[in-house]
């Protein structure tokens, strides 16, 4: 079997981690299937997905109105000229009939839940595509029952058209104890002595201004010596508009000594984890949300909300409040950084539920099982 992995558009961020994690394992698992990789230039010039073993095709980067054409003509005639048999979208898709099956993996069903939280152009032109991917596709991959759920709620789609498949952390992901490592990070970022950890995209889904007001809170009536430090880069949707009013709102409530923004970071990233004491994580949705997979692998105590799939990740190994309950979530970060036996007990129960739970191993096996089924049926 020929499966073609078309990982275009994939820069940054959750999805990245998703396609590079998945790629990485099918070039270690012993198979007699055949791989081609379809990537943009950025990605292909970034050395995004170093990866031996897979054939690469290398693609423009283009606006969407020129993928929606090249994905409607060129795409359709690379499938058929390199003789693939299933054809896997890790973001985009065909639209047009094609001798292949047809897979893509909808990292998102919040078009239809939050509409309001878009650009209207942006809402426009993802969710109508979308629209078309999950009625012409022959399977539609989620990373999580309750996008599974959502999308069903949404679309009169079968649930046979539909498979759940978790994410993982990386490997990478694990408590750091190395003081030398610890302290180059600490000194790199300029690091507090204390901190309450977030990390994701700018971006208005992740409710940064409850992480912002939560944070105060627990300044103020736990007398905590803390700081916030904030992780992730910027959404291409959003610019610098969401990060400007958060800092607005750190200004007004006296925070804005207390917050350092740090940016987007990668292989730092498990050493920041580490030295948290803390991460809260209040998404208003969320798909999966493997920051919180990541910062549990760490041994950090965890706040998630009650929204999408955070219940069903983290289980009984996160604090879960409601993601508007600010006074909620500063009480926990108050009990949480004044009890050793809650944070232990929280630790514990959070290594064992990523360790046990979620690998990436485990997310490419059961992948290729879903290529298998698509193509040949029950024959095999």
């Amino acid at each position: 079997m020929r499966i073609c992995l078309d990982v275009r558009g994939n820069h940054f961020g959750g999805v990245l981690t998703y396609s590079y994690s998945i790629l990485k394992q099918f070039s270690e698992i012993n198979t007699e299937h055949e791989f081609v990789l379809l990537l943009d230039e950025y990605q292909f010039k970034k050395n995004l997905f170093i990866i031996k073993d897979l054939k690469k095709i290398v693609v423009p980067v283009m606006n969407p109105l020129k993928i929606l054409l090249w994905n409607n003509w060129v795409l359709p005639k690379i499938i058929r000229d390199h003789n693939i048999n299933v054809y896997h979208g890790f973001k985009h898709f065909t639209l047009r009939d094609t001798c292949a099956k047809v897979i893509f993996t909808l990292h998102t069903a919040s078009w239809w839940l939050y509409p309001e939280l878009f650009k209207k152009k942006e809402l426009f032109f993802w969710r109508n595509y979308y629209n078309f991917g999950i009625q012409s596709s022959n399977l539609i991959i989620t990373n999580s029952i309750a996008d599974k759920k959502l999308l069903l709620e949404t679309h009169r789609i079968s649930s046979s058209k539909v498979k759940t498949i978790h994410l993982a952390p990386e490997i990478r992901f694990s408590k750091i104890s190395d003081h030398k490592i610890l302290k180059n990070t600490k000194e790199k970022y300029r690091l507090p002595d204390r901190y309450v950890l977030f990390v994701g995209t700018i971006y208005p889904f992740k409710n940064i201004e409850t992480v912002i007001s939560a944070f105060g809170f627990a300044k103020k009536h736990g007398k905590l010596p803390h700081k916030l430090v904030l992780v992730g880069g910027e959404s291409s949707a959003y610019g610098n508009s969401y990060r400007i009013k958060l800092e607005k709102q750190a200004r007004e409530l006296g925070l804005n000594k207390d917050i350092l923004w740090i940016g987007q970071v990668s292989d730092d990233l498990p050493q920041i984890y580490s030295m948290a004491d803390v991460f809260v994580f209040p998404s208003l949705y969320e798909s999966f949300g493997l920051p919180c997979i990541e910062a549990m692998a760490c041994g950090v105590p965890t706040i998630v909300s009650d929204a999408g799939a955070l219940p069903e990740v983290v289980e009984d190994a996160a604090i879960i409040q409601k993601s508007d309950d600010v006074e909620g979530i500063g009480v926990s970060l108050i009990k949480i950084l004044n009890s050793e036996e809650l944070r232990q007990k929280l630790i514990k129960k959070g290594l064992e539920r990523s360790r046990n739970n979620f690998s990436w191993g485990k997310c490419a096996t059961e992948t290729l099982a879903a290529y298998e089924k698509i193509y040949y049926g029950n024959n095999k």
